[in-house]
């Protein structure tokens, strides 16, 4: 009875791991557009204080996750 339960229990802890994992990239995701939106939004000398270019608010927000 008990390695059944064991059994049955690896699928739901795997569903639910993954699930977290989605949440938690969704969160990140969300944040990062947030972040996009407001440095889009600062004037050039905002930015330039910050020492990034406007065309580089991409390569700053998302620069970690990929090659951009």
């Amino acid at each position: 009875m008990a390695h059944t339960l064991k059994t049955r229990a690896k699928p739901v802890f795997a569903t639910l791991a993954a699930i977290g994992r989605f949440l938690s990239k969704a969160h990140t995701s969300a944040g990062r557009s947030q972040d996009l939106r407001y440095m889009q939004n600062m004037s050039d000398a905002q930015l330039a204080k910050r020492g990034i270019k406007r065309e580089d608010i991409t390569r700053h927000v998302f620069g970690d996750l990929t090659y951009i």
